[in-house]
C-alpha cells in the first residue's frame, strides 16, 4: 500500500502556505494524502537561484519513521509544493527527516518523546549561492495528515575574496561540536539538538567545491549544528587560517551567520573580535584592518537570502 505526503517547501527566511497548489483530489484506492503546513522562518530543500527561495527537488527523498521502522519517500515533482510517495506504514504517529540520507541511525526514533536521530555531515560540497542539500537537515512530527518541518542547523554564509581555493574548513576552537550524530527533540515545533554520540562528534566541517576551485566572488553556505562556541571559531582556506572569531558565540538553530568577504591570509589579515553577538537586534559588526569591512548579520526576513 502506498501513502503520499504532500509537502510544501519550508523557506529559509519567510514563506506563505500555497495550499491552492495541493491536489487534494488525488486519493486513489490504497493511497492517503498528507498536507504539510509551512511555518515562517523554517526550511528544507535546495535554493532556487532564480527565485532565491528554497524548493523541493524531484526525486529527492525524506525518511519517515514510526518508532520501529523506516520508509523512504520520494518527491514526484520539483517546486515549492511536492508530493512524497512511499509505502504506508500503517501508523497514526510519524517522525520525518529531510533529507533521507540524514537518518543513518539503526534507531527509528522515539515516537512518544518525539526524539529523532539525525546526522549533520562534516564533509560537505560547496554549491555557489546555496548550501549542500545533504547537510541542511530538517525534521517533522505528525499525528494526523500534516507535516511541519523544522531546521536543525544554522548556516555560515561567506563570500570568496580569494581564488584558487580548493578547501574551506570551519573549526570550533574549544572542541565544540560542529557536525556528527545528534538526537533532535521536536519539542512542539521548537526543536532542541543534542550531540548523543560523543565518540564520533566532529569539531570541524570540511567544505569542498563542486569543481576544482571555489569561485571568486561567489557566496557559499556551510551547515553546522547549533552550539555555543566558548572560544569562537576559525575559517581556513587550504589549511591556512583565513579568519578567527575569538569571542563566545552562541550559534542558534535556523539562523544565517554572514561572515562577509573572506580573503587569503597572505592577502588580507583581520585582527580582533566582535564586541557583541546580540542577535535580538540583528546587528552589523565591523572589524577593520587594511580597510576591510567584515559583517555578521543573522537577520531573518522576507523569504529571501540576503
Amino acid at each position: 500500500m502506498k501513502k503520499i505526503f504532500f509537502i510544501t517547501s519550508l523557506i529559509i527566511l519567510s514563506v506563505s502556505c500555497q495550499k491552492e497548489n495541493i491536489n487534494n483530489n488525488f486519493n486513489p484506492a490504497g493511497i492517503k494524502a498528507f498536507t504539510a503546513s509551512v511555518e515562517v522562518k523554517d526550511t528544507k530543500a535546495t535554493l532556487n537561484e532564480e527565485t532565491r527561495k528554497s524548493e523541493w527537488v524531484k526525486d529527492e527523498t525524506i525518511a519517515i519513521l514510526n518508532g520501529t521502522a523506516k520508509e523512504t519517500y520520494t518527491a514526484s515533482v520539483s517546486g515549492p509544493v511536492s508530493d512524497f510517495i512511499g509505502n504506508d506504514m500503517g501508523s497514526d504517529k510519524y517522525l520525518a527527516v529531510a533529507p533521507a540520507s540524514a537518518h543513518k541511525s539503526a534507531q527509528y526514533g522515539d515516537i512518544e518523546n518525539k526524539e529523532i536521530p539525525i546526522t549533520i555531515p562534516y564533509q560537505q560540497v560547496g554549491k555557489k549561492g546555496t548550501y549542500d542539500p545533504s547537510a541542511a537537515v530538517a525534521v517533522a512530527y505528525t499525528e494526523n495528515t500534516s507535516l511541519s518541518f523544522k531546521n536543525t542547523h544554522a548556516l555560515i554564509k561567506l563570500t570568496m575574496g580569494a581564488s584558487d581555493i580548493k578547501k574551506i574548513e570551519f573549526y570550533g576552537l574549544n572542541s565544540d561540536v560542529a557536525a556528527g550524530n545528534f538526537t533532535v527533540t521536536y519539542n512542539e515545533g521548537n526543536p532542541t539538538v543534542e550531540c548523543t554520540d560523543t565518540e564520533n562528534k566532529k569539531t570541524w566541517v570540511e567544505f569542498s567545491p563542486e569543481g576544482t576551485y571555489f569561485e571568486y566572488g561567489a557566496t557559499y553556505y556551510i551547515a553546522i549544528a547549533p552550539e555555543k562556541y566558548e572560544k569562537g571559531f576559525q575559517i581556513k582556506f587550504d589549511g591556512a587560517i583565513a579568519k578567527t572569531y575569538s569571542e563566545v558565540i552562541d550559534i542558534k538553530r535556523n539562523k544565517i551567520y554572514d561572515l562577509g568577504v573572506i580573503y587569503k591570509p597572505t592577502e588580507k589579515r583581520v585582527v580582533g573580535a566582535f564586541n557583541s553577538w546580540d542577535t535580538s537586534n540583528y546587528p552589523m559588526f565591523y572589524m577593520s584592518t587594511l580597510g576591510l569591512h567584515c559583517a555578521l548579520n543573522v537577520k531573518v526576513g522576507n523569504g529571501q537570502f540576503k
